[in-house]
């Protein structure tokens, strides 16, 4: 009964079928790396809009270091710059996070992305995620220190969430994605 099944498959595929499920498989494993990085900026796009939305700014959940940090650290520093970019300009606006401080966050995910780049040649992604998330949330908390003290207490639990949940990603998950995508 499943060979007489099977059999009848077979004699009603039609060959441009076929050929266009090879073409599929083979563009897959051929640009697989490239549909997990497009994946990774998507899931980063739907994180920020979900913290917009539910209005949950003051939890330090967002995934535009990690893809910043792995971006730079695959594929140099060019990419990891305009990820960078490109993300945490949208993070800050489908979050609602806008401030004078954007001043010098922008630029701080950028050089994320090309500091990520240029560490890759001696540290793990693990390292350097970890270094890059807290080097981060460090100089973040001295600027506002300087610029807005009463706030700092405010910005605390952003800074802690954040370092955990980019800890979490870059012990758990970048170790991973770097076997896959290198």
């Amino acid at each position: 009964m499943i060979l007489r099944l099977l059999q009848r498959f077979l004699e009603n595929l039609d060959l441009k079928i076929i050929l266009a499920i090879a073409a599929i498989v083979i563009g897959i494993f051929f640009f697989f790396s490239w549909l997990l990085v497009i994946s990774l900026i998507v899931a980063t796009m739907l994180v920020s809009f979900i913290v917009g939305k539910m209005r949950i700014r003051n939890i330090g959940i967002e995934l535009v270091a990690f893809t910043a940090i792995l971006t730079g650290f695959l594929y140099g520093t060019t990419a990891g710059i305009v990820v960078g970019l490109i993300l945490i300009v949208f993070h800050l606006v489908m979050g609602g996070f806008l401030g004078e401080y954007i001043i010098w966050t922008i630029p701080e995910y950028a050089l994320m992305g090309y500091l990520a780049s240029i560490m890759a040649l001696s540290q793990s992604i693990t390292s350097i995620g970890m270094i890059l998330v807290i080097g981060i949330n460090i100089i973040n908390i001295i600027i506002t220190a300087a610029i807005y003290r009463g706030r700092v207490a405010n910005h605390f639990p952003w800074v802690l969430t954040n370092i955990l949940f980019n800890a979490a990603l870059f012990i758990f998950l970048a170790p991973s994605l770097v076997q896959i995508l290198h």
